[in-house]
């Protein structure tokens, strides 16, 4: 039998994509996307794999590379006969579309059950220099608790699997306030809005990540989409902090996504 072995693969100006492959003899896939152009391609593993790797993990073989979270998949060819993913939450398999973002805490895919869109979070564990992290499962159902019960507009959580660190969450189908700002599309309401959860969240001595990826806009409503929440602090409020990234600032023109 196969033992453990390390395995990358990277691109040039992309993101790689980092597991172990083990003797588990599923089949997954990794998928490796570009950063510049957006393309991607899937690449099988046949031995499946243990863990997520985060770049410590390879003595810096990685060298400048941004590790990124394994997509576990189950293969099926569909009519085209090409291959479909799929991500398993708890019992249910949901079909994956795409990748929605990359977070700090994990990666979105834009998911399906045949009937329905949701938002799919697989939690990683790469290390982030400006924040630190406890159980990030906790932490992000603790805050979804948190933030619904001061009152702010947000997905609704669906169903969290522990074991793969997945969180299953409703999907808000429209643009981001990044989007918006940057197609100039930007309106008065919206920062009418964010002020108005400011005002929630600072009674409740409480600030979230202002950053404008984490907000869309469905129906002219704002919506917060990431599911985290901090002890409110001013340095980090939103007119001292998010305010920068609401607007074409140098601040925001020098955001790379």
């Amino acid at each position: 039998m196969p033992k453990s072995i390390p395995f990358f693969m990277a691109l040039t100006d992309s993101h790689v994509y980092g597991i172990f492959a083990d003797n588990t003899f599923k089949t997954y896939f990794i998928r490796i996307f570009h950063a510049k152009t957006g393309s991607a391609f899937l690449t099988e593993l046949s031995h499946g794999w243990r863990n997520l790797i985060s770049g410590r993990d390879f003595d810096g073989t990685l060298g400048g590379y941004e590790t990124a979270a394994l997509v576990e998949t189950t293969a099926a060819p569909d009519r085209r006969g090409s291959m479909e993913q799929t991500m398993r939450v708890n019992e249910k398999e949901y079909r994956v579309q795409k990748l929605l973002g990359k977070g700090k805490g994990g990666y979105s895919y834009l998911v399906s059950d045949g009937q329905r869109e949701y938002v799919l979070k697989q939690i990683h564990h790469e290390p982030c220099d400006y924040y630190q992290f406890g159980n990030k499962m906790e932490a992000e159902t603790s805050a979804y608790d948190w933030l619904k019960k001061i009152g702010i507009r947000m997905p609704e959580l669906i169903e969290v699997d522990v074991e793969r660190e997945r969180i299953l969450k409703e999907y808000i189908e429209g643009d981001t306030i990044y989007e918006l700002i940057r197609q100039d599309k930007m309106q008065p309401d919206y920062m009418e809005q964010i002020g108005g959860m400011c005002r929630l969240l600072y009674a409740a001595n409480t600030n979230i990540d202002y950053f404008p990826t984490n907000f869309v806009v469905r129906g002219g409503e704002v919506y917060y989409i990431d599911f985290e929440c901090n002890a409110y602090m001013e340095e980090w409020n939103f007119e001292n902090w998010g305010v920068k990234y609401w607007s074409k600032t140098p601040e925001f023109m020098g955001i790379k996504i």
